[in-house]
């Protein structure tokens, strides 16, 4: 029998290592072995989307319109016939994100109006406001009733949409001289149910008008008699 001391058999050092590595995993838990799941989190709007945002917008309280020409108005309520609550220049930053810049500001100033889908909608977030929903155009409202011709014994007085006014007289007068004076333009205004006419000429007004209406009747009360809206005539 051989009993000569055998040589110790040395493991190389990085074999050492990995059996040490395999050791220690081992002993932990399989499941933090594996690495976390990678979460994916949607956009807010989808980069290949094709949508318009040239228009009217409204969240119920409040009007956006957006003007090919570049120019917004923010409206504090659903009147486009009120005075803006803001108005300036808007500009395209990205697929998702607008800006506004108002033209009251001292210096320039950027807002930016994020575009997002909200209950499957493409919406505008503009400020702290509720979203904003494109529409086809502006709610109806007392404004847009009274457009058109009006006729009285005395006076003929059209009122457009975009706030102006034409008043002539509709016959000659003697030395009975009307309180409004005719032949002339300037702006319109509905407050409440005055209508108060302000002409270019600065010398020669206001003028005011109550607005009668009931049971679709309505009548323009002045100093001068009233005024009644002629039907349109259809196409």
């Amino acid at each position: 029998m051989d009993n000569r001391p055998r040589p110790r058999v040395l493991l190389r050092p990085r074999l050492s290592a990995l059996l040490a590595l395999n050791v220690l995993a081992g002993c932990q838990d399989p499941q933090k072995l594996v690495p976390p799941p990678i979460v994916h989190t949607p956009l807010a709007i989808d980069p290949m989307e094709e949508y318009e945002v040239i228009g009217w917008w409204s969240n119920g309280h409040q009007l956006l319109r957006l003007d090919e020409s570049g120019s917004f108005a923010l409206f504090a309520e659903p009147n486009r016939y009120r005075r803006p609550r803001e108005f300036g220049h808007w500009s395209r930053q990205s697929y998702a994100h607008l800006a506004l810049e108002p033209y009251h500001a001292m210096r320039t100033v950027r807002h930016r109006a994020s575009i997002e889908r909200v209950d499957g909608r493409v919406a505008l977030r503009v400020y702290d406001l509720d979203p904003f929903f494109a529409v086809q155009g502006p709610p109806v409202v007392m404004e847009d009733l009274i457009l058109g011709s009006w006729l009285g014994t005395r006076h003929a007085l059209e009122l457009a949409g975009n706030g102006r006014y034409r008043l002539d007289v509709t016959q000659a007068f003697g030395t009975d001289m009307p309180a409004i004076v005719a032949g002339h333009e300037g702006a319109w205004e509905l407050e409440s149910d005055t209508l108060r006419l302000y002409p270019d000429p600065p010398n020669l007004g206001p003028f005011a008008f109550t607005l009668w209406h009931e049971g679709g009747a309505m009548e323009l009360r002045g100093p001068d008699g009233p005024l009644v809206l002629t039907p349109t005539e259809e196409p």
